[in-house]
């Protein structure tokens, strides 16, 4: 994979930033930890209902929820996690996902409420798709627990795809042809800051060796009534 190197993406250019050194490998430790029992073999659990140490790195004076703060699109924007994701990609489950945009937010419950639409359920959680001016709004972090390489399935990104709004799904492939995609690899306690609406995909590990990834949506809205956040 070729172009922009990954190390120079920036977040409000391309729509997804790498943040070197981010996390200290001791509270990345304490991720590890955390998750080590709710994991149990799978390739991801989502989950809110965080390990108090874990809420602490995300709240709003944690080292997720500064980073967060720093990439808010207005100086009044209060950012607050709003979902969060633990993956585990493993040499026995080496799973992988095609290039597409992350579309959809997690809600308490399903209410119908004009421009929100294609609901689904994950883990026996509502999940719908909202207007794309509340997508374009919310960022997510990626904490890194263990190094991701190019043989060990860093997140490929297409950049500037931020752009293009919501990508019809038939659609998407031929905005990548159209681009030049980016893998974004990266080291422990690195974070990648990513766009939900930059085109992106996790391909399988050519040499399968633990990838795991705390990933978090941020977003700085509420929800209109009586739509409510999972958290």
């Amino acid at each position: 994979m070729t172009g922009l190197p990954a190390a120079d993406l920036s977040f409000w250019e391309h729509g997804a930033e790498i943040i070197s050194g981010a996390v200290p490998l001791s509270v990345v430790r304490l991720v590890a930890e955390a998750f080590a029992k709710s994991i149990d073999g799978r390739a991801g659990v989502r989950s809110l209902e965080a390990d108090p140490g874990v809420a602490a790195i995300l709240a709003p004076g944690g080292h997720l929820g500064l980073v967060a703060q720093q990439f808010s699109e207005a100086p009044g924007d209060f950012m607050r996690p709003v979902r969060v994701v633990f993956f585990d990609k493993t040499p026995e489950v080496n799973w992988a996902v095609p290039w597409h945009q992350d579309r959809t937010i997690a809600v308490a419950e399903r209410c119908e409420v004009d421009g929100f639409a294609s609901w689904n359920r994950k883990n026996g959680v509502d999940h719908v798709e909202p207007p794309v001016w509340l997508l374009s709004r919310m960022i997510t972090l990626r904490l890194h627990v263990d190094d991701a390489g190019a043989e060990n399935g860093a997140l490929d990104i297409l950049p500037g795809s931020h752009r293009l709004g919501r990508v019809p799904a038939a659609d998407v492939e031929q905005a990548v042809r159209a681009g030049v995609a980016v893998k974004c690899m990266a080291k422990s306690g690195d974070i990648l800051a990513i766009r939900l609406t930059t085109i992106h995909r996790s391909v399988r590990s050519a040499r399968p060796s633990r990838r795991r990834v705390l990933h978090v949506d941020y977003s700085p809205d509420d929800l209109p009534a009586p739509l409510r956040w999972r958290g």
